[in-house]
């Protein structure tokens, strides 16, 4: 089915998500999204969800200037990608759900398209660069949004599985968003026909580790297409992101991909029909793609560094007596709800990237980090540019050795220079390490009416990263030595 034709039957209604009358949105990535009104009422025309379009993707326009491209657009595409999905699920897999009616199936199509939509609805300012924060009072603790998380959901099956040790962590804005979800969007939820406590599950990727019944084990397939190995978050900011930088990444045939979700009525779980076996790999190298060669760029985990050393110096400038009240305010919940003080007589409502960079503007001149960052007058270049640069050059250095490295790197270099530490203007950042491979049981097949891991189908070996890599910037009056202080790197080790 072409595009053309599959956008005409969704807002005919035949998925069982699209009821009535539904608005376009014209995507560059997926074309024309259709969303229906009362979604757009109840959750896109909100100051909440409109907040996302100045909460910028991902942090690599210093190395792709037309990189533009935000949460809002980035949650309208996984919802169209969710609605997809969900209809060829229920098409292939409603013979092993006869207990199911209807009318139920609808309501579970609505809650899943309801937390694709949601599921970035709290993300800090930058993205991930400060979501941590959110986790922030005197240093980075998990009560400060689990106990209001558990305390929204107020059911205790979510409280045992969320709690139990062997569930999953989600990320710091994913439980954000759950609690937002399960508060200010709680009523609209519901009115829209969904149910909040299993969209914030969803969205969190908390299973029913026990499920008692075949709804709850088709709750958990749901779970898994929003918040698993391969999900359609994670498709879009495939496609998105491999769009708005314009490199030459892998292709993904996602019609493909999409049509062949099933399920395993014996094992009792999510699968893919082997038509998507061409398919799999191509996602996980599509995104190790963007990991490796993009956001582990050295670029990026400079501007990254800058603008991190900016914001705490920010807060130490705007609240003197108090800097976590400026990092556990301005990065809250509390504050996408409601006015909420970061000290110095201010207050902010609703912050977005945009707020952040005035009031860094507006400090510019007490924070050298701040004017880098804003004016790209970067001094210092790295004395190795890729993850491959830094096997290559220590290819030789055990893990120890390596933290060894890590943790006295500025001071011998600084004393080489015959600079303190302090004067050197030397940092070390790590180099992400998020690539990832599909490991064995996270993703089944389908073949001849048996499941099994994809791993065992294709005997996949799961390629080696460098561990513990790192980047050493030095000022750019030094890099001439750059030979002479990598040598001089290499030779260190814990005596």
């Amino acid at each position: 089915m072409c595009r053309r034709h599959e956008t005409l039957s969704v807002l005919q209604g035949d998925t069982g998500l699209l009821l009535g009358k539904s608005k376009k949105f014209r995507d560059p990535v997926h074309g024309y999204i259709a969303i229906p009104e009362d979604f757009c009422a109840y959750i896109i025309d909100t100051p909440v969800f409109q907040r996302l379009r100045e909460i910028e993707q991902t942090g690599m326009r210093v190395l792709y200037p037309g990189a533009r491209h935000c949460r809002f657009s980035h949650s309208l595409g996984t919802y169209h990608l969710g609605t997809r999905a969900f209809r060829h699920f229920r098409e292939n897999a409603k013979a092993s759900f006869e207990n199911v009616s209807p009318g139920q199936w609808d309501s579970y199509g609505k809650t899943f398209s309801i937390a694709c939509l949601l599921h970035d609805c709290a993300h800090a300012p930058f993205s991930h660069t400060f979501e941590h924060y959110y986790d922030y009072v005197n240093g980075p603790v998990l009560s400060r949004l689990e106990s209001p998380l558990l305390a929204a959901a107020d059911d205790k099956d979510f409280q045992n599985d969320f709690t139990d040790p062997t569930a999953s962590k989600p990320s710091a804005h994913e439980k954000a968003s759950a609690i937002l979800l399960l508060t200010y969007f709680s009523k609209p939820v519901s009115r829209l026909d969904g149910n909040p406590l299993l969209a914030a599950r969803m969205i969190l990727g908390c299973k029913h580790l026990d499920p008692k019944s075949n709804n709850q084990k088709l709750e958990n397939c749901l779970i898994s297409f929003l918040n698993g190995s391969v999900d359609v978050d994670k498709l879009d900011y495939i496609l998105r992101d491999t769009w708005a930088s314009g490199v030459d990444n892998v292709s993904i045939d996602i019609d493909r991909l999409l049509s062949s979700i099933s399920y395993d009525p014996a094992k009792k779980r999510a699968v893919f029909r082997k038509s998507a076996l061409s398919v799999l790999q191509s996602v996980v190298d599509g995104r190790n793609y963007l990991y490796r060669w993009i956001f582990a760029h050295h670029k990026i985990v400079y501007n990254q560094y800058l603008i991190k050393t900016a914001v705490k110096k920010l807060a130490s400038l705007i609240s003197p007596e108090n800097s976590d009240l400026f990092l556990s305010n301005f990065f809250s919940c509390d504050a996408l709800v409601k006015d909420v003080d970061i000290g110095g007589g201010i207050s902010v409502h609703l912050p977005t990237d945009q707020d952040l960079t005035v009031l860094l503007k507006n400090h510019r001149k007490d924070i050298p980090e701040a004017e880098e960052y804003l004016f790209r007058t970067h001094r210092c270049k790295p004395l190795w540019k890729t993850s491959v640069e830094f096997s290559r050059l220590f290819r030789e250095h055990s893990s120890p050795q390596l933290d060894y490295i890590v943790a006295h790197a500025k001071d011998a270099l600084a004393a080489m220079l015959g600079k303190t530490p302090e004067d050197s203007g030397i940092i070390v950042e790590p180099i992400p390490e998020k690539t990832v491979s599909i490991r064995t049981g996270d993703i089944f097949i389908q073949l001849d009416k048996e499941s099994h891991s994809y791993n065992h189908i294709l005997d996949v070996k799961n390629s080696s990263e460098p561990k513990n890599a790192f980047y050493v910037f030095v000022p750019n009056a030094v890099i001439e030595r750059k030979q002479e202080l990598i040598e001089k790197l290499q030779t260190m080790g814990p005596s």
